[in-house]
């Protein structure tokens, strides 16, 4: 009622072909009332429903309760269209700003008032489960993972497909899908651009029984996959492997696993900021999916954690080069009787004298193994003899705190 369909229509047709980039970066607040107004289950007040370009329909639902007085964003669309501005959250004295987004005591919210964010959004998710008005999820953003390559040099995906376009999975008896010789790599010149691997006509036009497909007469013609999976691929299972490179039936076998992965993962991992962000995100999910096999007894991992040491991004080249040189290393077990003695004052201080006089020429990582009475004490540095005795010294400190 009293909207304007036409500028409702002609606003809604120029969002939507802006860019996610374009109307993030726009600083200028655009938006039209859609007519009806929805009710604050909380409250019982009436709020008018509005369409701007500035919420993104990634988020959450794509549809949001703005709080002006919490976010500048919404701050600055109510200034645009002089809606009202209702602070809930207390700024702390002296602040002179627009929106507060820091925490602090919860104002003008009735029931929730004096509450501080995180006790105030527990009530309030408690106080609408109970009144069946709302329910408590959880929401998680992920930027998608351009996990296709065209390229050669890549894993093939074990993934075939069918006259009709249906795709079907190799079976695991025919795994891995072997690349195929190529005589060149130039990219063919085409009006319409394909892998490399589309030069391999012989391997990629085959069938059922020979790409080792279940559920296809043998003899049904299939035609694979030409993307590679990405080099992310396979270092999100790498560090596995190398627990346990000689192993012939298994991609690590449980002993390796459970003595170099333990319970707390990876202990140091070096990488720039792309992959200490997203290849351990990512290797989290490969890993997962491999605990989630293990319980089921098809599986490879029984640690669940990946990696919970130091990660160090940003390194210059020479110093990751000398980290991965050739140096005397040393590693030990030091079992101790109850206690916590890493928390001891005395194993403190072995443990910072250790890291002191290794300086930058080396590394030093413990950690407790498990629930066993052990700690792993780890250390290398250029000079054999220094790293033994350095060890020694933690492994002595830990026996005589326990």
């Amino acid at each position: 009622e009293g909207v304007d369909i036409k500028r409702l229509t002609n606003y809604v047709e120029w969002a939507k072909n802006r860019s996610d980039v374009e109307r993030q970066e726009n600083k200028e607040k655009t938006g039209v009332a859609i007519g009806i107004n929805v009710t604050n289950p909380v409250t019982g007040k009436e709020i008018p429903v509005w369409t701007a370009d500035y919420v993104m329909m990634g988020y959450g639902t794509g549809a949001i309760m703005a709080v002006p007085g919490q976010d500048q964003r919404d701050w600055d669309f109510a200034t645009e269209f002089d809606l009202p501005i209702v602070r809930t959250v207390q700024p702390p004295e002296g602040f002179d700003g627009e929106a507060y987004t820091g925490d602090g005591p919860a104002i003008n919210s009735d029931m929730l008032d004096g509450l501080h964010i995180n006790e105030a959004k527990a009530k309030i998710i408690a106080w609408m489960t109970e009144k069946k008005v709302g329910a408590s999820k959880v929401n998680y953003k992920l930027r998608d993972w351009l996990f296709s390559r065209q390229r050669y040099w890549g894993e093939p995906f074990p993934i075939v497909f069918d006259e009709r376009g249906h795709h079907h999975a190799v079976g695991e008896e025919s795994l891995p899908v072997v690349l195929p010789p190529l005589a060149d790599y130039q990219p063919v010149e085409s009006d319409t651009p394909q892998p490399l691997l589309a030069k391999a006509e012989d391997w990629i036009n085959t069938t059922a029984g020979e790409a080792g497909v279940h559920g296809l007469h043998r003899d049904e013609q299939v035609r694979r996959e030409t993307n590679t999976m990405p080099g992310w691929a396979g270092s999100c299972w790498y560090y596995l492997r190398y627990c346990d490179s000689k192993n012939s039936e298994k991609l690590i076998g449980e002993d390796a696993e459970s003595y170099w992965m333990g319970e707390g993962g990876v202990d140091l991992y070096i990488g720039g900021n792309e992959h200490a962000v997203l290849h351990l995100l990512y290797a989290r999910f490969w890993h997962m999916i491999l605990f989630d096999h293990a319980t089921t007894g098809d599986g490879t991992v029984a640690a669940l954690s990946v990696l919970t040491g130091l990660v160090r991004s940003g390194k210059r080249a020479s110093e990751l080069l000398r980290l991965f040189e050739p140096v005397p290393q040393l590693l030990k077990n030091v079992r101790y009787d109850g206690g916590a003695p890493l928390e001891q004052d005395s194993v403190k201080q072995a443990i910072a004298e250790a890291e002191r006089e290794l300086g930058g020429n080396g590394r030093l990582v413990i950690r407790p193994s498990g629930t066993e009475p052990v700690i792993r004490v780890m250390a290398e540095g250029d000079d054999a003899a220094q790293v033994e005795l350095l060890v020694d010294r933690i492994c002595d400190a830990v026996r005589a705190a326990s």
